[in-house]
């Protein structure tokens, strides 16, 4: 048992500490620089700070080195063989300063986006990972936390490489999710849990993101599949602009009143993250003294995460049917079928693979990098003792086919059909029954009635249309379809069938491409239709334009989320670079909408967000200037006027930085700039672009092209 379920069980609940990063600015720390260096150069200041939690009633508080990775110092040293000492050295500060409270090591995004739909290999993430977290180790840290995590392969990688460096150190992770609980990248919160834990995460939980409130209700959503402690670490509510500052107006008071609800709801580790103090961890603490949580009822599930969503089979929830044959969920191939076809699998479809075993090399290599529960069908004994530490490590699912395991576990082996391999208690085997094994109909349904009686009901195999009856409506009839929405779905799906990919694959192989985000393919489906005849100019406006169109409305009804509009975007943009010699040939090319300048504030070095917006700026017919991050005010209004832009387009992803975007304003009033200002970022909203006075605010990339149109009119 590692320290933090030693104190959990002593305890029950733990307190966290609240946001650093303010608490440093008010100690003197200025804005643009790497905290991290900063602190080692000023180490009285993270000193104080802690002093200040621990005071308040923090159990554990985190390192300063959110931004210790090689890849977020990188903007701010060239000396990247200092990484694990600069790791080490803030762990000792910390923790010598802890006076027996807990110190953990703290990890958080490198900025990068992985393969396939960024630069960074999977590969590269975990050895960065790794790197710091042994760094921090070698400080002394009691255990690594790594938070504020938007990718769920990015949190893989880093959970891989911290486990790997942690030894019996507990390693916890938490996401950041919105209000409907899904991640940047499209990520549901039940799903994530699902591979978390199974990859053996110590706590799993939320931090950022939203206030008190909205957390609360993502806790809840999660709550009865957790095996593992939960955590919350939410905000001030959101941030406004009060005489030129950021301030967070939620109180302590306030904030701590949600206290007893998180713990009700499941959460053990609580604390607080932007706009949060210590006299909001105080308020907390006191509100959790002697506070005895109302039992939890923990429901004995088993949860398929996805990259996108879950499969989830309990005893409250519809009879989960894994169908490999004709099923719109899960899909049989081999490892190799698999690394080749991951953006198929993971981002057009979300299916869940059933990967036919191999050797045990080659299965290693697909489960390292598939960012999901994959299951692993064996066909014997053998097999099943070869796949099974893997999937232990990877968490994965064993689909055993046709036999019974024998010593799978310390558990007693309860199924023949499907096993879960990790360590999570109560989910290490379950009932099935396979479709297969019986022969005649009338068999089938008596099997199917009594495999109800299963806490976990779970069917393998290709059913009749008369047994996909008889389940819709015995799960309907039972209440385990809840919302009738299976049977709904059921009775209207000769109706209204749905459009699938094979009903829309006969539209132009160009807007498909751009549809589906195949970058490898839009080449040559431009240069055949240029063959066929088809013009340039009616290429753009026929099938990319239109194209690029759905993909941005998908976009807004949460059917697509970033990584296809990245794809997307890219496949649209590469298909104009082959085109645009031709259109200026044709003559036929329009002029461009209008001009922005786009640029991150002065000292936010964050760029992700910014750069998509650029991206899709472009691909919507607009030139765009882009300046970078990190730029000061004046530099952006001057381009801005040099450049006759009719744009200036603003990001910041920090509470410390957000303010800057005024000044922005402020400057272009002075110089009678003309240009229409407009902001985004995580950070600010409607409301603060009023308090500044720019001309729009927007959530998003897609939004950020329609209020850009909309500003000047297109």
């Amino acid at each position: 048992m590692n320290i933090l379920n030693q104190l959990l069980n002593n305890n029950g609940i733990l307190i966290l500490d609240g946001a650093t990063g303010t608490e440093l600015s008010e100690r003197g720390m200025p804005s643009g620089v790497s905290p991290e260096l900063w602190v080692l150069e000023n180490p009285s200041s993270i000193r104080s700070v802690q002093d200040d939690y621990f005071n308040a009633g923090s159990d554990i508080v985190y390192s300063c080195t959110f931004g210790g990775n090689r890849i977020k110092l990188a903007q701010y040293t060239d000396d990247l063989s200092a990484v694990f000492d600069i790791n080490r050295k803030l762990a000792a500060i910390s923790k010598e300063n802890s006076s027996g409270g807990l110190v953990f090591g703290d990890m958080a995004p490198t900025g990068k986006f992985i393969e396939p739909f960024g630069e960074l290999a999977f590969s590269e993430a975990v050895d960065v990972y790794r790197e710091q977290a042994a760094g921090l180790c070698a400080g002394g840290v009691d255990g690594i936390v790594i938070e504020t995590m938007m990718d769920l392969q990015e949190t893989r990688a880093a959970l891989l490489g911290a486990k790997e460096a942690a030894g019996e150190r507990p390693v916890v992770v938490t996401m950041t999710f919105d209000a409907d609980g899904y991640t940047l990248n499209g990520t549901h919160i039940l799903s994530a849990l699902s591979i978390i834990q199974s990859l053996g995460a110590d706590a799993f939980g939320c931090n950022c993101s939203t206030g008190p409130a909205e957390m609360l209700e993502l806790i809840k959503i999660i709550s009865p599949y957790s095996r593992i402690p939960l955590m919350a670490k939410p905000n001030a509510g959101l941030p406004k602009l009060i005489d030129g500052k950021t301030v967070f107006t939620m109180g302590a008071e306030e904030f701590s009143s949600y206290s007893r609800q998180f713990i009700d709801a499941g959460v053990s580790i609580i604390g607080g993250c932007c706009g949060t103090t210590p006299g909001h961890i105080e308020k907390v603490k006191q509100a959790l003294d002697n506070y005895k949580p109302s039992a939890r009822s923990e429901k004995k599930s088993f949860v398929i995460g996805t990259v996108k969503d879950a499969q989830v089979s309990s005893a409250d929830d519809p009879l989960l049917l894994i169908n490999t044959e004709s099923g719109d969920k899960y899909r049989k191939c081999s490892a190799d079928e698999l690394r080749d076809s991951l953006v198929e699998f993971c981002i057009h479809n979300s299916y869940i693979p059933v990967i036919r075993y191999d050797n045990e090399a080659n299965l290693s290599v697909t489960l390292n990098i598939y960012p999901g529960r994959a299951l692993i069908a064996v066909k014997n004994q053998n097999e099943f003792q070869t796949v099974l530490p893997l999937a232990n490590k990877f968490g994965a699912v064993i689909f055993a086919d046709g036999f019974s395991p024998e010593n799978g576990s310390d558990s007693e082996c309860l199924t023949d059909i499907i096993v879960c391999c990790n360590d999570i208690k109560n989910e290490n085997y379950i009932y099935a029954f396979n479709l297969s094994a019986i022969e005649h109909e009338n068999d089938r349904l008596f099997e199917i009635s009594m495999l109800y009686k299963n806490e976990i009901p779970v069917l393998a195999g290709n059913p009749s249309d008369d047994l996909c009856d008889f389940i819709v409506a015995y799960d309907a009839l039972t209440g385990r379809d809840k919302k009738l929405e299976n049977l709904m779905s059921r009775l209207h799906q000769s109706e209204s069938k749905p459009a699938s990919d094979s009903d829309v694959e006969d539209k132009d192989p160009v807007y498909m491409a751009v549809l589906k985000g195949r970058d490898n393919v839009i080449e040559n489906a431009i240069n055949d239709s240029l063959k066929n005849g088809t013009a340039p100019g009616k290429i753009v406006d026929e099938y990319l334009i239109p194209a690029i169109n759905v993909v941005g409305d998908l976009y807004e009804k949460k059917e697509y989320f970033l990584p296809q509009l990245i794809m997307s975007a890219d496949t649209m943009r590469k298909g104009f670079q082959i085109l645009e010699p031709l259109l200026a040939a044709e003559n036929s090319s329009k002029s461009k909408d209008g001009l922005v300048v786009i640029a991150t504030v002065k000292g936010d070095i964050h760029d992700i967000g910014k750069n998509i917006v650029a991206l899709m700026l472009r691909n919507y017919n607009f030139d765009v200037i882009d300046l970078g991050k990190d730029i000061d005010d004046k530099t952006i209004v001057d381009a801005a006027i040099a450049n006759k832009a009719d744009i200036i387009a603003l990001s910041a992803l920090m509470t410390t930085t957000m303010v800057q975007m005024k000044t922005v304003v402020e400057t272009a009033v002075k110089a009678g700039c003309k240009a229409r200002i407009i902001i985004g970022g995580a950070v600010v909203d409607q409301n603060y672009c009023n308090e500044i006075g720019a001309d729009g605010y927007s959530s998003d990339a897609m939004e950020a092209v329609k209020l850009a149109q909309r500003l000047i009119q297109v």
